[in-house]
């Protein structure tokens, strides 16, 4: 079994390397832009607050504001104070911070496996700031639909955090609980620095890889003929269906596509809702890859990714029909350029921790 599984996965490498050779330039433009994508708009907006998130984390900051959701935490999903740290941070950055919280939480042990698969389960998820700013704003040109949007998002993480609460019970097998080893205080910013390049630079690898994956898909006619598929059974139209596939591919440009469609606004939204939420295979790679150091099992976080985009179908269709005729456009501000400006500052100071921190590292050799 294992040999057969090995065998589809080189014949796929080697089919994914000669197209490759046939197309170099759909394939080096491809990720050309997977790593302007990167570059432009996660480097700038995650790597500071990681820094910051791991700053935290080595002085046991999450003890301290995971006191304050002890009530939703244990009672509601029966998981420790401490996770209410990896959700909140989650929520703030979005995908993979809630995820790389959570598995540095079980390597030291302040979660077992089956209560950090519980957390998992409801705390990796989009920002706010990409939903808003970029799905809603520019993509859509519809600012009043981003924060219901990220709400409906949210609601459906969280209503699958309570159904794997009474899925999965408690197994009870935790051994005791390691405290925090706090770092020397001049090796806290050094670590921090390190952990979040580490994580940041490997979401851009993904990123890179996944554009080409996409544009591959596309020249080779895989994509049209699913695409097709779907049509002929009448599930959706062609250019639906196309949309939609690319949304399990990769949610960016899952939402790019939705946003031109010919479709009225509830079923745009219920798509870009499903998108979000599953986060396409490219940030489900970066989660699995993060999560590989630990005992956390990949199949309870995709079946929790697939459970929460359904769930979020659901809750668009049922609030955005009630929402649509009563939200006023100036609700929120229609111009996406104090966020661009915003990154363009941030991805500055990313480059000058970097700079700085691999300076240090090189005159300390």
């Amino acid at each position: 079994m294992k040999n057969k599984k090995n065998s589809i996965f080189i014949l796929a490498a080697l089919f994914f390397v000669l197209i490759i050779f046939l197309h170099p330039k759909n394939s080096i433009t491809a990720a050309s832009e997977g790593l302007m994508l990167w570059f432009n708009n996660v480097l700038p907006s995650l790597f500071p607050f990681m820094v910051g998130i791991n700053i935290i984390f080595f002085l046991g900051g999450d003890k301290i504001i995971g006191k304050f959701f002890s009530p939703i935490m244990n009672k509601v999903f029966n998981i420790p104070n401490e996770a209410g740290f990896a959700f909140i941070s989650g929520l703030i950055s979005g995908y993979p911070v809630g995820a790389k919280i959570i598995a540095d939480l079980r390597e030291k042990n302040i979660l077992s496996r089956d209560e950090a698969e519980r957390a998992m389960s409801f705390s990796n998820n989009p920002s706010p700031v990409f939903v808003v700013a970029t799905v809603s704003t520019a993509m859509l040109g519809e600012p009043k639909y981003g924060y219901p949007l990220f709400a409906v998002i949210i609601l459906a993480s969280l209503t699958t955090g309570i159904i794997f609460r009474f899925l999965y019970k408690s197994e009870n097998h935790r051994t005791e609980i390691k405290s925090h080893t706090f770092c020397p205080q001049k090796n806290i910013l050094g670590k921090s620095i390190s952990s979040a390049l580490e994580t940041v630079t490997l979401v851009g690898g993904y990123i890179i890889f996944f554009s080409v994956i996409l544009e591959i898909l596309n020249i080779s006619g895989i994509s049209g003929i699913l695409a097709n598929f779907l049509s002929m059974v009448k599930l959706m139209s062609e250019k639906e269906a196309y949309a939609f596939l690319t949304g399990i591919a990769e949610m960016t440009n899952g939402c790019l596509k939705v946003s031109v469609l010919n479709i009225e606004m509830n079923s745009k939204l219920a798509l870009m809702a499903f998108a979000l939420s599953w986060s396409g295979f490219s940030i489900i790679a970066q989660t699995l890859n993060i999560i590989s150091k630990t005992d956390i099992r990949p199949q309870k976080y995709i079946l929790a990714k697939a459970i929460h985009s359904v769930f979020s179908i659901f809750y668009s269709l049922v609030i955005f029909p009630i929402l649509n005729s009563s939200l006023p456009a100036s609700i929120f501000y229609d111009k996406s350029s104090a966020v661009s400006n915003v990154n363009t500052i941030l991805l500055h100071i990313s480059i000058f921790i970097i700079i700085l921190h691999l300076t240090f590292k090189a005159l300390k050799k």
